[in-house]
């Protein structure tokens, strides 16, 4: 089941204090375009995640929004820094080395500019599973819009005896942003991933003793040799400062397309290795080098499940570099003319 809920407060609610529940309009959707999370397994039989996300509204509208993380316990909750995970995406990021481009290539390459603008969690706070449809009563009564489709999921999650971590988050209005993150702990049996809303992006990191894989997902391997872009247009698949090389992106993005034709839900292991491997200046990756041994990077696809990891220690390193011209002919990779 999916555990996202995001709750929709309108600004314009809130100053004109009507208390009947406001209607959002249909043309202002938001969505979330992708997530990162970050899972410590701390060794002492808890684990803390780190979640952040990216969303979209259009046309813009400033709105404010509540977000829902369900949890088993009451955790520990610590609200992070915008931009926390920047430098472990950056630093962990699969590189591609394209072959050299034996074909005349005039088509454009580049990211479009849009409106983008990072917000920060103004608050959090944990609720009882069982004060939860009270607490959404009181937004009604204040005005607040409840997105009253996830009501299912919420009483889905009471009757498993979780309860929830509430965000403040508020839009000012943009298209496109960055949610700041914010770190979770609290324990569990074994590693898992709660919250996960079915994003078209998500990456996640594991950080522990060993590589870990995924127990109920699918844990396929890409064949970069069927990697190839076109002569005539590349298009960056841009999304947290993934950018794959010049081109190399887009092409990696239609090989996972191609995973979910046979696959409805995976993880592909982008990179696994020691901590030690990994140059890193970051205070707070420092930090984490120094307590874990290994970290597991995915690229995910999500399901309806909420992922359940297991230690892999006997699964092989995954390296973070891929030379394509290893693996497939130059002139296939860069759709030469066959005349």
């Amino acid at each position: 089941m999916r555990f996202l809920i995001v709750l929709i407060i309108l600004f314009g609610a809130l100053n004109s204090g009507v208390s009947a529940q406001p209607v959002l309009p249909a043309d202002v959707p938001l969505k979330l375009d992708a997530m990162r999370a970050v899972i410590l397994v701390n060794g002492d039989g808890t684990q803390s995640i780190i979640y952040d996300w990216e969303y979209d509204i259009y046309p813009p509208q400033a709105v404010m929004s509540i977000w829902l993380i369900p949890v088993p316990s009451e955790p520990i909750i610590e609200l992070l820094p915008l931009g926390a995970l920047d430098s472990l995406a950056n630093h962990t990021m699969k590189r591609f080395d394209e072959p050299d481009n034996p074909c005349p290539y005039t088509g454009d390459r580049g990211i479009p500019g849009y409106d983008y603008r990072p917000v920060t969690i103004t608050e959090a706070r944990y609720v009882r599973g069982e004060r939860i449809l009270e607490k959404i009563d009181e937004w009604l009564a204040k005005g607040f819009w409840v997105d009253a489709e996830q009501l299912p999921n919420i009483q889905m999650t009471i009757d498993a005896g979780m309860g929830f971590v509430a965000l403040t988050v508020p839009l000012y209005g943009n298209e496109e942003g960055e949610v700041s993150p914010v770190k979770l702990t609290y324990p569990v049996e074994f590693p898992i991933l709660y919250s996960l809303y079915a994003t078209a992006y998500a990456n996640i990191w594991i950080f522990a003793d060993v590589q870990y894989i995924p127990d109920n997902y699918e844990n396929p391997t890409l064949n970069y040799a069927t990697f190839h872009t076109t002569g005539e247009t590349a298009t960056n698949f841009y999304v947290w400062n993934y950018v794959q090389s010049a081109v190399t992106s887009t092409a990696y993005d239609k090989a996972l397309n191609e995973l979910s034709a046979n696959y409805n839900d995976f993880f592909v292991t982008e990179y696994a290795t020691p901590t030690n491997a990994l140059n890193i200046s970051d205070p707070m990756l420092i930090e984490w080098v120094t307590h874990f041994r290994y970290m597991t990077r995915f690229r995910a696809n999500f399901g309806d499940d909420d992922p359940v990891f297991i230690p892999a220690s006997d699964m092989p390193d995954v390296p973070r570099e891929v030379n394509l011209a290893d693996y497939v002919d130059p002139r296939l990779f860069w759709g030469c003319p066959t005349d």
